[in-house]
């Protein structure tokens, strides 16, 4: 009587492969007159890695070969069954006491001798078979992830997506995508370049979207989700952590600005509201004149304010400064008045001189890095000799240890370093980047409106804002841009004459003492005293012997006469004019100065946006 039989299949990817096992294993029912149906043949994926307890064919055939009163099965070849010894054996067991033979076609045995039990042959050929296959499987699984490992190594390409920025060269190498993408005009680099300067200019993942959107950029970068992963991707700066290890590639950002921007990540992940986001014009330019911190807005009130004169602030419980608050509208208006008129009235030669110290100090930035990084070779040389001197019993295992501390926390002081002058340079490139925009530009700034470049043109141009108030509504505030000129503006902002007027005063005639809230007329640089004494000097360890207070002229011949031409005493000391001669004046006084080549007074607009913002609010609740 012919006797039911099923087919078991382990395929590969290769049609071909499974359409000859197909072939061959019914050629072979047909020889031996079993009675096969389609239904009955059974298959699983290849996989000489996968458990091979989870292959969904072997369970069914294992499920409904004995509900189908089957009893043949016939397989390829013995690894197509198992490969694990023990595997093979369980369904050895299996077949032999539910009384089903299996036919290997490949090796040309049965399973089963004719009394019911394992055949000496297909005992033997289970144990040495199972054995060599499973040794095969494991071999080809090492070389495989070795060759893997290996690409991760040379910063090869390992399958899966090509990340946002990068494509591959002729040797599956991650190189930077600077094809230009013709209906953009720019490459997936300069877009992600793009991406990473609008976040660290204080904008949110929502608002750099609707951007990228309204540009038709590519959907990595509209979608916020997409945008906050491109954002916290390392490949950027140079390296990505996976599995197999640390894969180098091409870094598209620097090191410093990346850090930066994953500060701005964690700090908004705490912030309520993040997708409506405001941008503060003097963000990171406004300085307490107390405590020394960067002011933050308050867009509800329409106030910069110090966050540790805030009790409502969270992260600076406890503290207690002085800083006053300061309207938004009234100095985003005079800030953003006066660099428009610094910048349109300064002649062309004056425009570009006006940037003449940020290539200077990008130069001098570089060959720091340079310094550092040769230095950390030098201790990377030092960290090699040091080990060859202990492997040949040169060092204790105390000296040793010690001398290892050394050599790391050099490394680490090195590399401190490194990162803070990739921070100053990439701060510096930014505003050279910057001031060729705005010298194109000159003539439209009195038509921007769009606070995202205002901001931009506000930070290129200013290096720090400070002020002082006497009383509630009279205030002084102290501007000082990247070339390391200073002014001094004065408004009073419950004035009725000349109201959204201010007085400007050239900070090199003129000194505001905040103690007797005075001003002070200098004729010139010589009336002004220096602290020797500072915390400056010796955070820098510059070891001059100085009096207590010395004038600008001897200070300048000290320093040069010390090499320390770099330092200039305006930035570094803190300056007292000489009381005994100079003339002084009160702040009515001085606002009221006659105008004259020290001393002006200009109008402003105010910037009212946080003000209507509070207004639509008013009018939508009512």
């Amino acid at each position: 009587m012919a006797q039911r039989c099923a087919i078991y299949i382990r395929v590969s990817s290769d049609i071909q492969d499974y359409e000859r096992q197909v072939s061959d294993l019914k050629s072979f029912v047909k020889d031996n007159n079993f009675i096969f149906e389609d239904k009955n043949l059974y298959e699983d994926k290849l996989s000489g890695f996968k458990d091979e307890r989870e292959r969904e064919g072997l369970a069914k055939l294992l499920k409904e070969v004995i509900a189908s009163n089957i009893k043949i099965v016939l397989v390829w070849e013995m690894s197509r069954l198992a490969r694990k010894p023990i595997i093979l054996l369980e369904l050895t067991d299996f077949f032999q006491n539910n009384s089903i033979n299996v036919y290997f076609y490949i090796q040309r045995f049965w399973l089963l001798d004719e009394t019911g039990k394992v055949s000496p042959q297909a005992g033997l050929s289970i144990s040495v078979f199972g054995w060599l296959t499973e040794y095969e499987a494991r071999l080809t699984k090492e070389r495989f992830i070795s060759a893997k490992t290996n690409n991760v190594k040379h910063g090869k390409y390992n399958g899966g997506k090509i990340p946002f920025g990068y494509t591959l060269d002729n040797e599956n190498r991650f190189v930077v995508n600077d094809k230009i993408i013709e209906s953009l005009d720019k490459s997936e680099a300069d877009i992600v370049r793009e991406v990473f300067d609008l976040y660290e200019d204080g904008l949110t993942c929502s608002k750099i979207s609707r951007i990228c959107r309204s540009k038709k950029y590519p959907k990595i970068v509209c979608n916020t989700h997409t945008l906050a992963r491109v954002l916290r991707n390392t490949q950027y700066i140079g390296y990505k952590i996976v599995k197999l290890g640390i894969r180098p590639t091409p870094p598209l950002i620097s090191k410093a600005q990346f850090n930066l921007v994953q500060e701005l990540v964690e700090s908004n992940k705490t912030k309520a509201d993040k997708g409506k986001k405001h941008i503060f014009l003097l963000r990171g330019k406004l300085k307490c004149a107390v405590c020394g911190e960067y002011y933050v807005g308050k867009q509800t009130d329409d106030a910069y304010i110090c966050p540790k004169n805030s009790g409502s602030n969270k992260t600076n419980k406890g503290t207690s400064c002085r800083g006053s608050n300061i309207s938004i509208s009234t100095l985003d208006g005079i800030t953003w008045e006066l660099v428009k008129e610094n910048l349109i009235n300064m002649p062309d030669t004056e425009v570009e001189g006006f940037f003449i110290s940020s290539t200077d100090k990008i130069d001098n930035l570089k060959n720091q890095i340079n310094e550092f990084q040769d230095l950390l070779k030098g201790i990377e040389n030092r960290r090699k000799r040091t080990n060859i001197i202990f492997q040949n019993e040169g060092y204790s295992v105390e000296e040793y240890t010690n001398e290892i501390g050394k050599i790391n926390n050099e490394k680490n002081e090195c590399l401190r370093s490194i990162e803070l002058y990739e921070q100053d340079l990439r701060y510096n490139e930014r505003i050279l980047e910057e001031s060729n925009n705005i010298s194109n530009r000159l003539q439209e700034l009195d038509s921007i409106s769009d606070r995202v470049q205002i901001k931009k043109v506000i930070k290129t141009i200013v290096r720090e804002i400070t002020f002082h108030k006497i009383g509630f509504f009279k205030t002084i505030v102290i501007i000082e841009y990247i070339n390391n000129y200073k002014e001094m503006i004065l408004y009073n902002a419950v004035a009725k004459k000349n109201s959204n007027r201010f007085k400007k005063l050239n900070y090199t005639f003129y000194y505001f003492n905040p103690d007797d809230n005075q001003f002070y007329a200098l004729e010139s640089e010589n009336d002004i005293y220096f602290e020797a004494k500072t915390e400056y000097l010796k955070k820098n360890n510059i070891g001059l012997n100085l009096p207590d207070k010395i004038s600008a002229q001897m200070f300048h011949g000290i320093c040069r006469t010390s090499n320390l031409t770099d330092y200039d005493p305006y930035e570094i000391r803190i300056p007292h004019p000489r009381y005994d001669y100079n003339k002084v004046y009160s702040f009515d006084e001085m606002l009221l100065h006659p105008d004259d080549s020290k001393t002006s007074t200009h109008p402003y607009s105010k910037i009212t946006y946080f003000k209507e913002l509070k207004r639509e609010r008013f009018n939508r609740k009512r």
